[in-house]
């Protein structure tokens, strides 16, 4: 894996229950090429990297409530460049969280500006999924 660099926090927020937060815990280690992320738990973190390339990408610090429940304290995205779509960047990151993580079946948020050749090629290439999609209202 390779370290986690600069980072800009996102306004990623969520709550999970005590059950949630132990299916978190667990995270993601991938066994096929079709999946995509390797995702751990460490020191309250959740710590997203890409599977082929080890590259950190995202990192969710979690708030554990004394029943056991849980909530986002903080998230970040690593990038030394302004982010132009951060509510697209927040969605993908809810998509990973829950669908990964905690089977939820969100739909894959696609952005308007995206232009793929063929529908599911982006969420392919991003997650190795194969989930209904939904188009993001331009904010």
């Amino acid at each position: 894996m390779k370290p986690f660099g600069r980072a800009i926090e996102i306004p990623y927020s969520d709550n999970f229950t005590a059950e949630e937060y132990a299916r978190l815990k667990r995270g993601l280690i991938p066994e096929a090429m079709e999946e995509k992320w390797f995702i751990y738990f460490e020191d309250h973190e959740l710590h997203f990297h890409r599977g082929w390339t080890g590259q950190g990408i995202f990192r969710v610090e979690l708030q554990e409530e004394e029943s056991g429940d849980a909530s986002v304290k903080r998230a970040l995205f690593a990038t030394d460049e302004a982010v132009s779509d951060m509510v697209h960047l927040v969605e993908l990151l809810r998509f990973l969280v829950g669908n990964l993580l905690l089977d939820r079946r969100l739909p894959f948020p696609r952005s308007m500006s995206s232009s793929e050749p063929a529908p599911g090629v982006i969420q392919h290439s991003f997650s190795g999924t194969g989930y209904p999609e939904k188009t993001l209202d331009k904010k």
